[in-house]
């Protein structure tokens, strides 16, 4: 049996981000498995899309695509007010209008824990954030949750979700596949300070340049410190940085940019790209320093090429003793990356978990009392 999927995205996905990069895996799964993919997205009538040339699927710019014959939606990218709403009113429409079955992708932004950082600045944009993410779990057949933690996290947050027959499937972040440079005690000295465009990891970036940066740099004044990444341009209208920063933006290959470094700094507890930014450093071969939820939530464990931390001064002593004892710690370094990579592949492998949530979806279409959930 041939499925139809309708996937919908307020905003033009892109292999630049966790998300985008997520989404168009799976989109490629699906097409492998034999089924239709179309791809809904109103803001690529603005612009030539380079998905446009994409042979597997077919990249729909006008409304009308909403009133053609599907079996599945999928809904990506929902995280912000107004791309949930969006989300919210289009599978609205197509469960009235098409019948059809509906999957949703969480991206770990989701209710109180993530989003508290509104209730401090726009307790409107809070509650309707929530009540958004709320409606759309209410409209979905199956959510999609990047690891295993993040679905117990959902299923604590709406323990009714599984007796209402809504499925709770992982579908992970897939690192990227590419031919590593060993670390070595070489490398430039460099730190990189990975991040996005979302507000909380710019938070915890800006918080490492004010709050950390100036010790290390005092302790070792050759050691400079790059800010990249796609939305980090920003820092460059930031008045003051301190000296060595330097911002070097979007780049076309993250993993390839902090393979030059000794060392990323991601401190941001947030959602969404900093996460894609920890396995970019694995398959970097770049040791990287974050808070001990994230290694967690990412089921790594701390080592000589992952180290914890939380505050200011615990970052920036962890950063200077790397540094100083790099030159002798650079095979145990590289061991424990290339062993947390294994491992985190081995637990999520990405193939294995698009099969069974097509095979899943392909049951419910065609016996809609089946539930599968992992």
């Amino acid at each position: 049996m041939v499925l139809r999927f309708l996937f919908i995205s307020a905003t033009l996905p892109t292999a630049k981000t966790g998300c985008g990069k997520r989404t168009l895996g799976v989109m490629s799964q699906i097409v492998e498995a034999g089924h239709k993919v179309t791809l809904f997205c109103p803001s690529a009538s603005k612009n030539h899309s380079p998905l446009d040339e994409h042979t597997s699927w077919r990249v729909a710019k006008s409304a009308s695509s909403l009133e053609s014959q599907y079996d599945i939606l999928w809904a990506m990218d929902n995280w912000g007010l107004d791309a949930l709403n969006w989300s919210v009113r289009v599978i609205g429409h197509a469960r009235v209008h098409l019948g059809i079955k509906v999957v949703v992708e969480d991206n770990c932004d989701f209710l109180r824990r993530a989003k508290a950082h509104l209730a401090k600045t726009d307790l409107q944009r809070y509650a309707g954030t929530i009540r958004a993410e709320q409606q759309l779990w209410e409209l979905s057949d199956m959510i999609c949750c990047v690891n295993t933690e993040v679905a117990r996290q959902i299923s604590r947050a709406d323990p009714s979700l599984a007796e209402r027959g809504k499925a709770l499937m992982v579908l992970p972040l897939a690192l990227d596949k590419m031919r590593p440079i060993p670390f070595h005690n070489q490398r430039a000295p460099v730190v990189y300070l990975p991040g996005s465009s979302h507000h909380l990891n710019y938070d915890g970036m800006r918080w490492f340049c004010e709050k950390v940066w100036s010790h290390i740099a005092h302790a070792l004044p050759k050691i400079s410190l790059r800010i990249v990444g796609r939305g980090t341009e920003v820092f460059q209208q930031v008045p003051n940085l301190p000296q060595g920063i330097e911002v070097i933006g979007t780049t076309h290959d993250l993993s390839s940019e902090i393979a030059k470094g000794l060392l990323c700094a991601i401190p941001a507890l947030a959602p969404g790209g900093l996460k894609t930014a920890v396995l970019d450093s694995l398959t970097a071969r770049t040791p990287v320093i974050t808070h001990p939820q994230s290694i967690h939530n990412l089921g790594l464990e701390a080592g000589p090429g992952i180290l914890p931390a939380s505050r200011p001064a615990e970052y920036a002593a962890r950063i200077v003793n790397f540094i100083a004892s790099a030159r002798d710690n650079a095979q145990s370094i590289n061991e424990h990356l290339c062993d947390a990579e294994a491992k985190y592949e081995a637990a999520n492998n990405f193939q294995q978990h698009c099969r069974a949530i097509i095979k899943a979806l392909e049951q419910k279409v065609e016996c809609p009392s089946v539930i599968n959930s992992t």
